[in-house]
């Protein structure tokens, strides 16, 4: 009896844990969205934006690459580096934040392997506030669905990877997500609906800022956590 019991306890913490909200296999790829505009993939102008753009400024981005350094853990983020062009420097760095209200993201990504990344950009290219640049001088983040739970998320569409057919990140997502139909509400970020690039950082119409600044995880800088959404 006793037994029995034991292992229904442990059942129920298997399905209470972070692994209930893991990445879904055989998945499709939802649309990834700037504002109310659906984008495509496109590395061209990602690089652009890399080559082109003033140190912290933020757009989205949505790329296809190959890995071309592995995925490492820092705190409770994940880190690679994605080639999204013929040349050495076309790469950008990922960043997965794999708290449980956003999911795991896939097991075994390698050098080499494909990924799809739609999220948050971040020209970072120089050290800012005391806090180092990204070592790829850009930076994806936010990838992954927008639960809106947070101070200051509302200032991020949603995101997500794709290894193949395995989606990370977007697994809780209200189902209107996947094609745009119901869309993340926005803080107040300004990006300029053109596709233009002028160089500067979009300004956010969130919480004071406060004195004590904060590192989110890749060289881009948060006048408060808050600010930041928790990434």
């Amino acid at each position: 009896m006793l037994s029995i019991l034991i292992s229904i306890v442990f059942s129920s913490f298997l399905f209470d844990s972070s692994s209930s909200y893991a990445f879904t296999t055989n998945a499709k790829m939802p649309v990834c969205m700037r504002g109310t505009q659906e984008i495509q993939i496109d590395n061209a102008r990602v690089i652009d934006m890399k080559q082109k753009t003033a140190n912290q400024y933020h757009d989205r981005g949505f790329v296809e690459g190959r890995v071309a350094i592995p995925p490492t853990v820092q705190g409770d983020h994940v880190h690679f580096s994605l080639a999204i062009g013929p040349a050495k420097k076309d790469t950008v760095e990922i960043i997965y934040n794999f708290d449980t209200d956003f999911g795991e993201l896939a097991q075994g990504i390698r050098m080499g392997d494909t990924v799809v990344v739609c999220g948050d950009y971040i020209t970072s290219n120089a050290p800012a506030g005391g806090y180092r640049a990204s070592p790829d001088g850009a930076l994806i983040h936010w990838t992954h669905w927008n639960p809106a739970t947070r101070a200051g998320s509302m200032n991020h569409e949603h995101g997500f990877i794709m290894t193949g057919s395995t989606l990370s990140g977007f697994d809780r997502a209200p189902e209107g997500s996947w094609d745009g139909t119901v869309l993340q509400p926005r803080g107040g970020v300004n990006r300029p609906e053109n596709g233009n690039h002028s160089g500067n950082r979009g300004k956010r119409n969130g919480p004071p800022q406060r004195k004590k600044r904060h590192y989110n995880g890749g060289g881009s800088i948060c006048g408060s956590l808050s600010e930041c959404g928790g990434f």
